[in-house]
């Protein structure tokens, strides 16, 4: 980066307006290099030989998916961060993150759809209705707002379960992933005493 230039960092995303902060966060990143966008869009797969054993172009590439990596982590807070904190390719976080936070803006279209049908069939009703008629199509308009407001509440209440299992799921992750690497330092100070 030249001297003089500056970035404007998105703000931290704490569980709410995911949209907004998805589209600030793309645009941070392409300016930050096209290639750390595709690092988070396609991906990266750390090769299976040590760091120590890398080319510069792998090395090149492991970077621009750390530089992905680095903005993502700073930009969540502590909450968010855990639910992320044990993957290592931003493709994952963003993969994370669109899972856990995406699935409620299609319930909440929908249910603005909805209303919009119901509030339309109430505006079609005539004066020149007869009472009975106009209050058997407010009962049916009525129903349907109950139906709607039913649905729309077991929709949410199981994007929360499902967020719930996620985050347990990503918590046993992170336990297993430390107790994993844990032993892998005990066998590998292991192996080094062993060869000496």
């Amino acid at each position: 980066m030249d001297k003089g230039q500056s970035l404007i960092i998105p703000h931290l995303f704490d569980d709410t307006n995911y949209a907004y902060w998805k589209v600030c966060m793309r645009a941070f990143l392409q300016s930050l290099d096209e290639k750390v966008w595709q690092a988070m869009e396609i991906g990266w797969t750390k090769p299976k030989e040590a760091p120590a054993d890398w080319d510069d172009a792998k090395i090149k590439v492991a970077n621009f998916n750390s530089r992905a990596l680095n903005a993502l982590f700073s930009v969540v807070t502590n909450e968010v961060f855990k639910k992320i904190s044990s993957t290592e390719t931003a493709k994952e976080v963003w993969t994370i993150l669109q899972t856990t936070y995406e699935g409620t803006n299609d319930i909440v279209e929908y249910v603005e759809e909805e209303e919009d049908l119901v509030e339309s069939k109430f505006e079609k009703m005539d004066e020149q209705d007869d009472i009975h008629t106009a209050y058997a199509k407010l009962y049916k308009v009525s129903k349907k707002h109950e139906k709607l407001y039913r649905l729309a509440t077991k929709k949410l209440s199981d994007v929360e379960l499902e967020r719930e299992e996620i985050s347990t799921k990503f918590d046993e992750a992170n336990q297993t992933i430390g107790a994993l690497r844990f032993e892998n330092d005990f066998l590998a100070e292991k192996t080094k005493k062993l060869e000496a």
